[in-house]
This record gives structure tokens, sequence and C-alpha cells, in this order.
């Protein structure tokens, strides 16, 4: 008897954490570009293994990507990052109370957090929009973001001559419907 009341309390807990993580988005479909210059040329670096959570219900963010899954037609560059094994992390809040998937009108908003990138971690701001789609099946809104970035602020030492240091980073992501919101 004493084992089966342990179990159930087990599943309970179990069964109460998923309930509190519902709102709470995952997903491994967000893109995310780096806009720089390379030699006064403009240099593009993008990836598709962006790891996006998101909270519905506070707006918190959490983004993260392998350094390595970076790529860029730019070949001394594409060298040296896929021998990186950082992963880089933003954590902020995007300036909303909470993520609102009914129609609405474009909403803007501002958005700041802390970017790490190995043992550097600095904060970083950005504004961002969300999208409301219209009669899409899938999504309800597009989510996206735009920040700037300065290497030097991330103590981040690439040997590349040419290479400027302010990066524009633009992320795109869909967003499902919420029953809630």
């Amino acid at each position: 008897m004493k084992k089966v009341l342990i179990i159930l309390v087990f599943i309970l807990v179990a069964w109460r954490t998923t309930l509190a993580q519902q709102d709470i988005y995952y997903t491994p479909n967000a893109t995310l570009t780096l806009n720089g210059k390379l030699d006064g040329k403009v240099l593009k670096l993008q990836t598709r293994k962006l790891d996006v959570e998101l909270s519905y219900e506070t707006a918190h963010i959490i983004i993260r990507f392998p350094i390595y899954s970076l790529e860029t037609e730019e070949d001394s560059l594409s060298k040296l990052i896929e021998k990186s094994l950082s992963e880089v992390i933003f954590e902020g809040n995007l300036g909303m109370d909470y993520i609102n998937t009914k129609k609405h009108a474009p909403i803007k908003f501002i958005t700041e957090g802390f970017l790490t990138v190995g043992n550097s971690k600095t904060l970083v701001k950005g504004t961002g929009e969300l999208d409301h789609v219209g009669n899409a099946t899938t999504y309800a809104c597009i989510l996206s973001l735009v920040m700037q970035l300065n290497l030097a602020d991330l103590n981040a030492q690439i040997p590349l001559p040419g290479l400027e240091d302010s990066f524009r980073i633009i992320i795109t992501q869909a967003l499902l419907q919420h029953a809630e919101y």
C-alpha cells in the first residue's frame, strides 16, 4: 500500500508539472541572421538550428544555438566557425505582459536580456514586433526581434582582418495559436 501511495504521489507531481508548463512554447524552427561587414562588404551569417523557449504567460524567452551552426559564404570565416564548440544563449523578456495570439494590430515592443557566449555575458537590447498572421491554420503570429551586437562587448576576438565589430541580429519565429491569449 505504501508503494502504491508513493507511486500515486509521483504521478500527481508529474501531472501538475506538465500542466504548469503548458504555456511554454518550444521550437527548433526559428531563424537567426547576423548582418555585418567584412572588408567593407556585406557579410551575412545564418542559422536555422535555433532553439527557442517562450513563455506565452510571461513573454520570457530563451534562445540558443551552437556557433558552428552559423553558415556564411565567406570561406575564411566558415573555417573559424566550424571549429567552435561554444553555444550562444540569449535570455530575456519581450517587453509585453504576455504573448497575444488572438487577432490584433502589430504590437511593437522593446526587448532586453543577457547574451552569453562562452564565459562572456553582456546585456543586449533591441526591438521587436508581433504580427498576427490572420487566417493561418497552423501559426497565429510572427515574432521578429532585431538587436545590435558589438563583438568588443562580448570580448570576442575573431582573428579575421577586416571584420567590423558591429553586427545586427535578426530573429524570426512563427508562433502557434494559444487558447487563452
